[in-house]
Formats: structure tokens, C-alpha cells, sequence
């Protein structure tokens, strides 16, 4: 049930990012050209889907809730790359790299 959730948010924001899109692609020919080739591939059936039943996960929290998976592996060393990687790329994020319920790395912002 919950990845029908996950799925489901994100068609949604798919389609908020398009209607916001719209407008300006008009006016960014070069810039307009390379998004409708990215939103080409994400609309693809052949985007892989994360698993939820690997034991590795990296996620981004707010206070209390996760806001986004963005990483499920079955090895601790890729989960880390993909870990140190969030927190390079969102340093004002809160993340979590989890084995199931246990947290092995937790990234808190100093400042949010």
C-alpha cells in the first residue's frame, strides 16, 4: 500500500512540475529541449522502481515523518556512497541511512 502512496505522490508532483513547466519552455529553447527529454524519461515504464524489501535505506526527514526515499540497497557500502551522497548534494536536509528500524548514520543540518 504504501508504495501505490509513494507512486501516486509522484505522478502528482510530476504533473505539478509540468503545469509549472509549460510557460517556460516557450521562452528557454535550449533549456526547454533538454527538460522535455528529462520528463521523456521519467514518464518511461522502464524507470527502475526502489525496493522496499532491501534491507538499506536512505532517507530524508523532517521532523518527525520521512519526506522521501531515495535510496534501497542490499550492500551497507553502496548504501553509505548513496548516503554521503544526499547530505554532499542537501547539506540543509535531515537524513537517515536505516537497516530496518536501527539507524546506522544520521546527518542533522546545523542549521534549517
Amino acid at each position: 500500500m504504501r508504495e501505490e502512496e509513494d507512486d501516486a505522490a509522484l505522478v502528482g508532483l510530476l504533473a505539478e512540475l509540468r503545469d509549472s513547466y509549460g510557460g517556460l519552455r516557450n521562452h528557454i529553447s535550449y533549456g526547454g529541449t533538454r527538460l522535455d527529454r528529462l520528463f521523456e524519461l521519467l514518464a518511461s515504464p522502464r524507470l527502475p522502481k526502489l525496493r522496499y524489501d532491501l534491507p538499506f535505506h536512505v532517507e530524508q526527514w523532517d521532523d518527525k515523518t520521512i519526506i522521501r526515499l531515495v535510496s534501497a540497497n542490499a550492500t551497507l557500502f553502496v548504501a553509505i556512497g548513496a548516503f554521503e551522497t544526499a547530505v554532499k548534494e542537501y547539506p540543509n536536509s535531515r537524513w537517515l541511512l536505516r537497516d530496518g528500524a536501527r539507524n546506522v548514520r544520521e546527518y542533522e543540518p546545523t542549521s534549517r
